[in-house]
């Protein structure tokens, strides 16, 4: 995501000191100095984690599967800042976590400030869930000052901790309603919007039955609510736990995808019966070794499902401009060009996942409400 320190003069904006949100005519002044983390086991309390000898420097945000392979369990991040003020301080700070993967707790100075609810499985999921804290300053220290993060994680998950910003209340309420508005606001409305359509669909399939082109659209609708509400969610369902729901999740796309593409090819009155009964016998077989692969090779079947249904879905963009060449039909040459639009949008968004870059924002939560609006106009159309 991008930082913004990283556009506003009144902030700080070189290494670590983009995460300092702070007016520089502010009266105090704060400087982190050092991020750090480290594996421990569950029995290690917050008073003994400074007696801990192999601490490794990190950048934010960290994904610490790139430097412990499969570990799934404790990790904790050490912020080390320091405060200085030129007159006695009024304003408070506050402290951002734009995330943690995928629960955790915070102490200031020792001092316990917010823990998710559950801290086992299964876990709660603050993955993509943005707050913040007013820091009590009763707490906080002139000189150095210590904030520790206890993350639990699950390997194939990417486990660890997103950005962490320091700065007056102001600033970082900003901040954070930036977060929210791209990791929540955004996904809800498109869940909504993907409900609704759905839903719209369903009942005009019911009453024509002979177009299944409304069946095929209301179910890729469900399937794509369905992975939306993966994202949303902050708690695990009692009955599941973190690598369960990963795995049904993945189901969900995997199906979203395969529907999604017959739907255009029944929009545009095609049948490819043999290439349909491949793409759900591939679908089938993968999801089949998902739920019974060890957990040593859970990453790699999701990973190669994950690009089966990035593959599939480029396939089916690029393919329908072909049938609406062929096709002169007002509706199915709309149709592929919002197709056309999405060929950008998930190159853009599958390189920035596949390389791990947070510092620019994903384009499908921003696109997908307009897309589904143009696609339920289109449907309006055809019933017309």
């Amino acid at each position: 995501m991008i930082l913004v320190s990283s556009h506003s003069p009144l902030y700080a904006a070189s290494s670590l000191d983009e995460l300092v949100l702070i007016p520089k005519d502010h009266n105090c002044q704060v400087k982190i100095s050092t991020i750090q983390a480290i594996q421990t086991s569950p029995h290690i309390q917050t008073k003994n984690i400074n007696q801990l000898k192999n601490w490794q420097n990190v950048k934010l945000p960290d994904f610490w599967e790139n430097r412990w392979k499969n570990y799934s369990g404790i990790v904790w991040y050490r912020i080390l800042w320091s405060k200085s003020c030129t007159l006695p301080q009024t304003e408070p700070l506050a402290l951002n976590i734009d995330s943690i993967n995928m629960a955790g707790e915070i102490y200031l100075n020792k001092q316990l400030i917010w823990r998710d609810k559950n801290l086992t499985e299964p876990l709660s999921r603050s993955w993509n869930m943005p707050r913040y804290w007013v820091l009590p300053n009763s707490e906080l220290k002139q000189g150095q000052n210590e904030i520790l993060i206890r993350v639990i994680g699950v390997a194939t998950q990417s486990p660890g901790l997103g950005n962490v910003y320091i700065g007056t209340p102001h600033a970082i309420i900003e901040q954070n309603s930036k977060y929210v508005f791209e990791h929540r606001t955004l996904y809800f409305i498109n869940l909504v919007i993907s409900l609704t359509l759905g839903a719209i669909a369903f009942l005009v399939w019911l009453l024509r039955r002979k177009d299944s082109t409304f069946g095929w659209f209301a179910l890729a609708s469900l399937l794509w609510g369905l992975f939306i509400s993966n994202i949303l969610a902050t708690e695990t369902y009692p009955f599941f736990h973190t690598l369960q729901l990963a795995k049904i999740n993945m189901l969900f796309l995997v199906g979203y995808v395969i529907s999604f593409t017959i739907y255009t090819w029944r929009f545009a009155g095609k049948k490819y019966n043999k290439t349909e009964k491949i793409l759900w016998l591939i679908g089938l077989i993968g999801v089949i070794v998902l739920f019974i692969v060890s957990p040593a090779y859970l990453g790699l079947v999701l990973f190669s499902l994950f690009l089966f249904a990035i593959i599939v879905f480029l396939g089916c963009c690029f393919f329908y401009q072909w049938i609406a060449y062929k096709t002169p039909k007002a509706d199915i040459r709309f149709l592929a060009l919002i197709l056309l639009g999405f060929i950008g949008i998930n190159i853009h968004d599958v390189y920035l996942i596949l390389t791990q870059n947070t510092e620019h924002t994903y384009i499908t939560p921003f696109a997908a409400p307009l897309t589904a609006l143009a696609i339920s106009m289109i449907l309006a159309w055809r019933i017309a």
